[in-house]
């Protein structure tokens, strides 16, 4: 009994052999490890490992969040990160050895700031948890009324004075709803702006709804370029068509412009994986070709195995059934 060490980007994983060397299946799970590692680890040595490449630090808790309505809604009005704490002390009562941030600046509670909203827990919690959830409608609610104001101005300036009416009116409209926003702010006693920053937060919010208001239109026309040019897959050959289904089945990702998606969008995605080397779709057809070389080899070796086993008998049977034939016992 021996072990055989894998190097893999999980760490290494230890693989029983039966004796000091590998036997041919033996080598192939070897293999087989090397090119799908993560096939032979936990979903925890998985996650971590995906942590660490989206630079997460291994002592925060990025899942979880805090689903406090009020405390969600507060920080996404909050302009700055003195806003943010103002938010967290003033409103919330929190010290400071009660809240803290991760190495990319993202908001977090201790375990000692998570027990006052009811959580125990032994690491530390990113206020906004990955992924969406309800509690990310109470981020929103704190940029609503900038939102709601830009496009109830460029509605009423565009049935006033048409195109321009409806750029001056988003503009007039987002600044009025930022400082309705920076008032709250004031009203609440969380307001950690001076003057001079609250007025160009203003002017800032007003020239980005009037921006937006005017690009709008162009940019929709230019989306409906580039992705309506006709459906995916249309022209295709029925055989072609069957073919990347049973690809697909099998695991494999198709370019786009294999499945006939339009030229622009299939150019780019070309154009990316070579200048990147590699993607994660090329990843995944790696990863299943290696899995089909490695079922094919075995296919191979146990084919031989039998037809060797065979012919040795069919030789004893013919020469002398007592005598063991001139073939060797294990085909090669």
């Amino acid at each position: 009994m021996g072990t055989v060490t894998v190097n893999s980007r999980f760490g290494d994983i230890d693989v029983k052999i039966a004796g000091d060397t590998p036997t041919l299946e033996e080598f192939f799970k070897i293999d087989d490890i090397k090119s799908n590692p993560q096939d032979y680890v936990s979903d925890t040595v998985i996650e971590s490992y995906r942590s660490s490449l989206k630079g997460e630090d291994q002592a925060f808790d990025y899942a979880t969040g805090i689903q406090d309505g009020k405390l969600r809604r507060m920080l996404g009005r909050a302009d700055t990160r003195g806003d943010e704490e103002k938010v967290l002390k003033e409103a919330f009562g929190l010290l400071e050895t009660e809240f803290t941030r991760d190495n990319r600046g993202r908001l977090a509670l201790t375990p000692e700031g998570a027990q006052k909203f009811g959580i125990e827990t032994d690491k530390n919690i990113i206020i906004d948890e990955q992924g969406f959830t309800r509690q990310d409608f109470s981020d929103l609610a704190g940029v609503g009324t900038t939102v709601a104001g830009g496009v109830t101005g460029a509605v009423l300036g565009t049935l006033v004075g048409g195109p321009v009416g409806g750029i001056i009116g988003a503009g007039l409209g987002g600044a009025g709803g930022k400082s309705v926003e920076e008032a709250t702010e004031a009203l609440q006693g969380v307001q950690a702006q001076e003057a001079e920053e609250i007025a160009k937060d203003i002017a800032v919010e007003g020239l980005i709804s009037a921006a937006g208001e005017g690009v709008f239109a162009g940019l929709g026309k230019a989306f409906r370029v580039v992705s309506g040019t006709g459906k995916v897959g249309k022209g295709l050959p029925d055989e072609r068509v069957k073919d990347i289904l049973a690809a697909e089945k099998r695991g494999y990702l198709p370019s786009l412009g294999a499945i006939g998606a339009p030229s622009l969008v299939a150019r780019q995605q070309s154009i990316a994986e070579k200048a990147l080397g590699t993607s994660a779709r090329l990843r995944k057809n790696h990863e299943n070709i290696m899995k089909d070389l490695n079922w094919l080899k075995l296919k191979i070796y146990r084919r031989e195995t039998l037809m060797g086993s065979v012919a040795q008998l069919v030789e004893q049977r013919t020469e002398n059934p007592c005598v063991g034939g001139s073939i060797p016992s294990r085909a090669t």
